[in-house]
């Protein structure tokens, strides 16, 4: 069993914002090699698939080749609406490690 240690909610808040912004950058990643793939292979596609009869074969091609796409680009879509700027998030990740950064006389409380 897997022992998850004590964090109070400002560093479970920065860890999601971390990890969140972890795994958008990993479906861009992913998303840009799959289109560059559709790109590369898109003129022997169309010669050789986009004309032929529709088939079982080709739909299950079309929705290998296509749903994806459609996927990463929702979850981009879900996940970057945050609309949290860099700055603003690695102050909020600062001020929230450290709670006496976050004082405004300059003094530690």
């Amino acid at each position: 069993m897997t022992v998850v240690p004590n964090h109070d909610g400002a560093e479970v808040e920065v860890l999601h914002l971390h990890y969140n912004r972890l795994a958008n950058y990993m479906n861009v990643a992913v998303l840009a090699c799959l289109v560059y793939d559709i790109l590369l292979t898109l003129p022997r596609e169309v010669s050789l698939v986009w004309f032929s009869r529709w088939t079982i074969p080709k739909l299950l091609y079309f929705c290998n080749r296509y749903v994806p796409v459609a996927i990463f680009v929702a979850l981009l879509i879900v996940n970057t609406d945050m609309n949290i700027p860099n700055h603003e998030y690695a102050l909020f990740a600062v001020n929230q490690a450290n709670p006496l950064l976050t004082c405004d006389s300059g003094v530690p409380a």
